[in-house]
């Protein structure tokens, strides 16, 4: 079936053409629960762009399973680490077995297939990360008066400016003296010190984590700290925390958000302590180059905010070229003055070496901020981090 689908301009502040599409759409997305729920919260906005779209049978979801799903049993670097949640995906979308396709952006490399581009970036969703105790760790921090009682919650504070500055995080503002909003913690931590942050950890905790972004800050401010893999989807590993696998791990808040499991985040980690993987947050949608017509429709309901930050993490990224094995962080946001500050971090596995650094600019700058804060940290680091 042709439909012609009809927008209005007037009402979104933007101009697209009348468009003549072969329906349904075919969407393609990874299997998992939070790929779902990220695909689907897309679809449900596309429609409220164009209204239209209500009364037909529109989009045809097609779920794909991908390497990094496959393989649970070893870390992604293991397994060659990039573009791993996403190669299958984008062979059906250069196929055209699908339209387009709705990807978490941090699991896109930086360099997509020829043929391939990023249409739009969506509104971010909370970038931090989220520490979440095991039943043991956490009733030994409750005693200690670190967190609250079991069944208590601490409920995730707000975004902060804590990485002001061209290199190390400004202190907490004396308004801001503890990292929780409730219960009250009996001593204050400071959200730009790891090693308070982390300190409801007991020594030689056992960390579950396939992130070696994670591994690495964490052992950088804890080297006491263990390590062990913790990998598949967001329920699963909520599931394994809880049996014991481990005494706490850390996960991306915005996909407990998503998913509405936000309550199991013991403390949320300030970008201070804790610098976020780029894109972390943000949903991005691909599509096939050639295809200008389904280009500009998701391209009209691009988040600007969105485009920037993104524009500028993917630019770090690609700078600094790391093998998989390479912890990267990189995470950028518009200030109260317009600008945009971005902050990327490189370091060992170990947590031996890291060095964490911030550029300003203008947001029409992102991609040269991107670039050049990522050519500062490599020009810094060892040579061996990049082979």
């Amino acid at each position: 079936m042709t439909v012609a689908q009809p927008y209005d301009p007037a009402s979104h502040g933007i101009r697209v053409q009348t468009h003549t599409r072969t329906l349904p759409l075919r969407v393609g997305t990874r299997a998992s629960p939070l790929a779902l729920a990220q695909t689907r919260a897309f679809l449900a906005e596309l429609v409220r762009f164009c209204p239209v779209l209500r009364s037909m049978h529109v989009f045809e979801e097609h779920a794909i399973r991908t390497t990094g799903d496959a393989v649970q049993d070893r870390r992604l670097t293991d397994i060659g680490g990039k573009g791993l949640f996403a190669k299958e995906i984008h062979e059906a979308l250069a196929d055209g077995r699908i339209d387009f396709a709705v990807h978490s952006l941090k699991d896109l490399e930086t360099t997509l297939p020829p043929g391939i581009v990023l249409a739009c970036t969506l509104k971010r969703e909370d970038a931090r990360d989220a520490l979440i105790l095991g039943p043991g760790c956490a009733e030994a921090a409750a005693r200690a008066g670190r967190v609250a009682p079991a069944g208590g919650r601490l409920d995730p504070v707000a975004p902060t400016d804590a990485l002001a500055g061209q290199s190390a995080p400004m202190p907490t503002p004396p308004d801001r003296p503890c990292a929780v909003a409730a219960p009250p913690c009996r001593e204050p931590l400071n959200l730009a010190d790891p090693g308070a942050a982390f300190a409801m950890l007991p020594p030689g905790a056992l960390i579950g984590t396939a992130s070696v972004r994670r591994q690495a800050q964490l052992l950088h401010a804890r080297p006491d700290l263990r390590i062990t893999t913790l990998r598949g989807n967001v329920q699963g590993r909520l599931a394994k925390i809880g049996q014991g696998a481990c005494d706490a791990s850390l996960l991306a808040l915005a996909g407990l958000r998503r998913l509405a499991l936000a309550d199991a985040a013991t403390l949320v980690l300030d970008p201070a302590v804790m610098v976020p993987a780029a894109g972390q947050g943000i949903v991005g949608v691909t599509v096939r180059a050639a295809d200008e017509e389904l280009r500009q429709l998701l391209g009209a309901i691009e988040d600007a905010e969105a485009s920037h930050v993104a524009t500028a993490e993917r630019a770090l990224l690609a700078a600094l070229d790391g093998s998989c094995r390479t912890p990267i962080g990189g995470y950028a946001h518009v200030l109260a003055d317009g600008s945009l500050l971005l902050t990327g971090l490189v370091a060992r596995e170990d947590g031996s070496f890291l060095l964490r650094r911030s550029l300003q600019g203008a947001r029409a700058d992102a991609a040269r901020l991107g670039a050049a804060l990522g050519a500062s940290l490599r020009a810094d680091s060892p040579a061996d981090l990049f082979a």
